[in-house]
């Protein structure tokens, strides 16, 4: 679920208030529902383990050190987004995010 989507979502409720038109399973299907996007956006938000981390050549948010970079999987090793073709390998990464949606 998007932010159009929540934002339709909090319409829908408003909506259903003021006109008295919101049953019991209408308010816990959309309960629900924004339970799970709540759930999926806090995980988005937590540093993941680096097993776990995309190794698809697309960049991605690491820490190393209590320090964070841009990186991605490459020639086997996680390196920072430089181009160059010397870049070292971070030695020391423990998690990882996604980067976040530019709108």
């Amino acid at each position: 679920m998007d932010k159009e989507q929540i934002t339709a979502l909090v319409a829908r409720l408003k909506m259903a208030h003021r006109h008295g038109a919101l049953d019991y399973g209408d308010l816990f299907e959309m309960c629900e529902e924004a339970a799970e996007t709540i759930e999926a956006l806090h995980k988005r938000l937590e540093w993941q383990p680096m097993e776990t981390a995309p190794k698809d050549g697309g960049e991605i948010l690491i820490r190393e050190l209590g320090m964070r970079f841009i990186a991605a999987w490459k020639k086997g090793a996680w390196r920072d987004n430089d181009t160059s073709l010397f870049a070292e390998p971070f030695k020391y990464p423990d998690g990882w995010m996604p980067l976040p949606e530019v709108e």
